[in-house]
């Protein structure tokens, strides 16, 4: 088991109903049961993305290293969701949640299938998922996609607000 391959990727989180700052601590702790977290975005206050909301969501990021291929850390991701409480949206998948997981990035890698896509397709169009990626990345080339984030961020079209959560974890 020791010398199977390490994978690195990383992973948003974000919840906007309930207590917020304990849906991402029990995330994280279930995520560390298979992943080994390497490093954490700071917690950003953002507005909902794709649909209307008067809850405001904390997202945040993790770089990881895992065992897991990219399906099976999407099975485990759905999984803590699935173990959370989280409800789907049949029409367009967006709505209030108290938590949401997904894979950001995956190695270096692209891909994409009926249930998976990496990068994620929408990281570049919400400021959110970029401040992680600049925060784990800092200045340094973002996998994939060849560029800083705050290149990206320039580049980026969303208006949405993203603020720092005052308590960090």
């Amino acid at each position: 088991m020791e010398n199977l391959k390490k994978n690195k990727a990383v992973i948003s989180l974000g919840t906007n109903l309930g207590n917020k700052e304990l849906n991402l601590k029990k995330a994280i702790s279930m995520l560390e049961v298979n992943c080994q977290v390497l490093k954490k975005s700071k917690i950003y206050i953002t507005e909902p993305w794709g649909y209307s909301s008067v809850n405001e969501f904390l997202n945040m990021g993790l770089l990881i290293t895992t065992k897991y291929s990219s399906s099976g850390l999407l099975n485990h991701i759905k999984d803590i969701e699935n173990n959370m409480g989280r409800k789907m949206n049949p029409q367009n998948g967006y709505m209030d949640r108290l938590i949401d997981l997904d894979i950001l990035l995956f190695n270096n890698e692209k891909l994409t299938s009926s249930e998976l896509t990496i990068p994620h397709p929408r990281i570049a169009e919400r400021n959110f998922s970029i401040v992680i990626l600049q925060d784990i990345f800092q200045e340094n080339k973002v996998p994939v996609f060849n560029k800083s984030a705050s290149i990206l961020l320039n580049n980026c079209k969303d208006t949405s607000k993203v603020t720092i959560f005052e308590n960090q974890l």
